[in-house]
């Protein structure tokens, strides 16, 4: 038996106009778009990036670079630019333009890894002018007997 560490990775990025003000991906993007190492999809006012996992570090940044290509071409197209900010403010004229699951903070369910309870976020997003990108790594390993592989 073979044990084999995957990499993976789902970090966010924001999207702005010629004046850095924030524009949500979920007005330039509807679906997901596939890329020659990932995809990239709408996660409401961040573009989140999907890079094809690997068992090489280096191999997942190359597909996170291509991901963010994919983005960095998708902005341009629209006239748009990728901002490399966390936080930025948003206004509420842009708020009240966009769909309430865009608006709303948050994931549902957002389950504590520590007790499996549900945390209930308790922040108004049409009445807070502050949205954030972020991510995470995702870590798994595959066994592979007589080249079979399970995950």
């Amino acid at each position: 038996m073979i044990l084999s560490p995957h990499l993976g990775a789902d970090p966010e990025i924001f999207v702005v106009d010629n004046v850095n003000e924030l524009v949500s991906a979920s007005n330039i993007i509807d679906k997901e778009i596939s890329s020659a190492k990932g995809s990239i999809t709408n996660d409401g006012m961040q573009i989140e990036l999907h890079p094809s996992p690997s068992t090489c570090r280096e191999s997942l940044i190359a597909n996170l670079f291509d991901c963010l290509k994919s983005a960095y071409s998708l902005a341009k197209g629209k006239n748009l630019s990728l901002s490399s900010s966390f936080t930025k403010s948003v206004s509420e004229q842009v708020l009240k333009n966009l769909p309430k699951e865009v608006i709303a903070l948050g994931c549902e369910p957002d389950l504590s890894v520590y007790s499996g309870s549900v945390k209930i976020l308790n922040i108004d997003g049409s009445k807070h002018f502050k949205r954030y990108c972020g991510g995470h790594i995702h870590l798994g390993i595959e066994r592979c007997i007589d080249d079979t592989v399970e995950s």
